[in-house]
């Protein structure tokens, strides 16, 4: 179960939801991703083969640990050079969100990336076209 409302720190979120899948540290919560489907693993899988022939060092589902109240787990990373073994805490050069259904708050982990990413963010939006944030929108619904 998720805690809403109380204030977790980095080190109690591990305790807890070190050993489950799915969850990431959003400035003292725990928040859960939904569940992928089928479609969204398989644009994973595609994503992150483009940026692996692109010449990035990519991956799905690392978490990001480069801001100590943020520790989002984008659906697929790309560091040009190479990725840090572990968690990633440099600033990546790529991120891709896939939008899922029942995604909360995607419209603020677009702005957090774009502030945190170093050279460019796509990211999932519910709207047609670019959102407020400038992220190039993909949707797997």
């Amino acid at each position: 179960m998720v805690r809403r409302g109380a204030h977790l720190s980095v080190v109690e979120c591990e305790k807890l939801y070190s050993d489950r899948s799915g969850y990431e540290y959003w400035f003292g919560e725990a928040r859960q991703k939904p569940l992928p489907t089928y479609l969204h693993g398989l644009l994973q899988a595609v994503l992150t083969h483009l940026l692996f022939l692109a010449g990035y060092g990519s991956s799905p589902e690392v978490e990001l640990r480069s801001d100590p109240d943020w520790h989002p787990r984008p659906d697929v990373v790309g560091v040009a050079g190479e990725m840090e073994e572990c968690y990633l805490t440099q600033p990546v050069d790529v991120v891709f969100e896939v939008l899922s259904e029942g995604e909360e708050d995607i419209e603020k982990k677009c702005n957090e990336y774009s502030e945190s990413v170093s050279l460019r963010s796509l990211c999932s939006t519910r709207s047609s076209g670019k959102s407020q944030s400038g992220m190039v929108p993909l949707s797997s619904t």
